[in-house]
């Protein structure tokens, strides 16, 4: 994966969560909220946001070069671009990171990458059936930077089963009964195994 394909694609699947127009009333917010748009922010305004928030940063270093006293402007200027990367979902610092991660030959990294496109559905269709006579699904519960969890929905309700996939292993909790999988030779399809058989054994 080419560093400049992943920016390309990095923007491509983060802006699917922006909205395609202006939400102006209540009528736009539910149109965009339909199509899984949950940023307020539209399309347009967030690459006006980009170029602001980098403009921001380059010019927040004149005062500086102008009277040394200027240093005060500094942190500022940051504040306002870490607000305003948080509004785009726009970091070079944030994208250099994932790709960092992405790019490496594991399953687990292959994993959150598969998270990340919104292709791990198979993945996870793969695991409901090898785990069919405990569960009828898996959902999401929640994301942060190299942590995707999700849940299963069990068949015995009183189960509870809780799957955490990080960039070097994957914990499965089943019933509070925790196992590690933390094998780097693992391919996907024999990750998806393990995962399975803890899940089977542990209900």
């Amino acid at each position: 994966m080419r560093r400049i394909d992943f920016y390309s694609e990095y923007y491509d699947r983060t802006d699917q969560d922006f909205s395609d127009k202006f939400s102006w009333g209540k009528k736009e917010r539910e149109e965009a909220w339909r199509k899984r748009q949950w940023r307020h922010v539209s399309k347009f305004e967030r690459k006006l946001v980009i170029i602001t928030q980098y403009l921001i940063l380059l010019l927040c270093w004149i005062p500086l070069c102008l009277d040394r006293s200027g240093w005060v402007a500094i942190p500022l200027a940051l504040l306002a671009f870490s607000s305003l990367s948080f509004a785009s979902n726009f970091s070079f610092v944030k994208i250099e990171l994932l790709y960092s991660v992405y790019r490496k030959d594991n399953a687990y990294c292959a994993v959150l990458y598969d998270i990340f496109l919104g292709k791990f559905t198979c993945f996870l269709n793969d695991l409901r059936r090898a785990t069919k006579k405990e569960t009828v699904g898996y959902v999401h519960k929640s994301s942060r930077l190299f942590c995707d969890k999700y849940f299963a929905m069990c068949r015995n309700k009183s189960n509870q089963v809780l799957l955490a996939f990080q960039r070097n292993k994957v914990t499965v909790t089943v019933n509070k009964k925790v196992t590690v999988i933390n094998d780097m030779t693992l391919t996907k399809e024999e990750l998806l195994q393990q995962i399975a058989t803890a899940i089977n054994e542990g209900l």
